[in-house]
């Protein structure tokens, strides 16, 4: 039997409040990890947004280097649309074109392709026509 206040008693003590404070942490994250998701849900279309702003701020952040940036954002979306074929990832192509052509009006490559895409895959041919226009 140990005596109170032992070495044991106090390391069995420790060990208990450190597992409490770990699962107290857990049920925090878990919370919030689902508030973050509820949140998402609910502005879906926004979203994609956050991550690729306009052209013409772009262009002033990327210090001389927008021609650059056009074919680094131009490749980034030939995998975003191999990946992304539902509704939400064509309606954001319009915004990665617009993008890039703003960063490089010369950047043929993106014009024909994004209007390619828009056309055939998305059956949109307005929206082709407004990218090449």
């Amino acid at each position: 039997m140990t005596r109170p206040g032992s070495t044991a008693q106090k390391g069995t003590a420790t060990a208990l409040a450190l597992w409490l404070a770990i699962v107290g942490c857990m049920a925090v994250w878990i919370g919030a990890q689902r508030a973050v998701d509820q949140e998402r849900a609910l502005w879906r279309e926004a979203y994609p947004l956050l991550f690729l702003p306009n052209g013409r701020y772009l262009s002033a952040a990327s210090l001389g280097f927008h021609v650059l940036l056009a074919d680094v954002i131009y490749l980034w979306s030939i995998q975003y649309y191999g990946h992304r074929r539902t509704p939400e990832g064509r309606s954001y192509l319009r915004h990665i074109y617009n993008t890039i052509t703003d960063l490089d009006p010369e950047f043929i490559d993106a014009y024909t392709t994004g209007a390619l895409v828009m056309a055939s895959d998305m059956s949109d041919s307005p929206m082709a026509i407004e990218l090449l226009d």
